[in-house]
């Protein structure tokens, strides 16, 4: 059996002790990359060409900084909250670094707004506890005006999300 080689992320910053993304106090990773153009985007910075250097990670070094952490998050029932821009894009790394995670206790969370192609999502989804869904429009024309969102991929991300039961904040 051939094992698969680890994959590195593109990281554009990191919070040490977010509370804003998840349960607990969290070690938050923004992934770098977005396949929206919103009009009031929260992380600017996850687009096009990086304004400065980007962080890049393996698997086992990103696991390696959030564990030195865990003081904070595991008393809090924390954990790690990986972010964007959209995660997503980089869907075998955050496949890997989730399961990777779980299988060492760590809670995770995945931040996305499920505008990706649920053939890409759903390994992904599947290795994370908890699903937070950044739903950025209920019509097809505010979202296409907002964000450039095609609501069809949303929707089945969230047929998808219901065929797995992760929990979705």
């Amino acid at each position: 059996m051939q094992q698969e080689t680890e994959s590195r992320a593109r990281v554009f910053a990191e919070e040490c002790f977010g509370t804003q993304d998840g349960p607990g106090i969290r070690y938050v990773c923004f992934l770098h990359g977005c396949g929206l153009n919103c009009l009031y985007c929260h992380n600017p910075e996850a687009q096009g060409t990086p304004q400065e250097p980007l962080k890049v990670y393996s698997v086992d070094e990103l696991l390696t900084k959030v564990r030195s952490y865990q003081n904070f998050w595991r008393a809090s029932g924390g954990g790690l909250t990986l972010s964007g821009g959209e995660p997503l894009l980089q869907a075998r790394f955050v496949t890997q670094l989730l399961k990777k995670a779980r299988g060492l206790g760590i809670h995770t969370a995945l931040d996305t707004a499920g505008a990706v192609p649920w053939s890409v999502a759903e390994s992904a989804v599947r290795q994370a506890d908890l699903i937070l869904l950044d739903i950025k429009a209920g019509d097809r024309k505010t979202a296409w005006q907002m964000a450039r969102l095609d609501l069809d991929l949303l929707q089945a991300f969230i047929d998808g999300l219901n065929q797995v039961g992760v929990p979705v904040w």
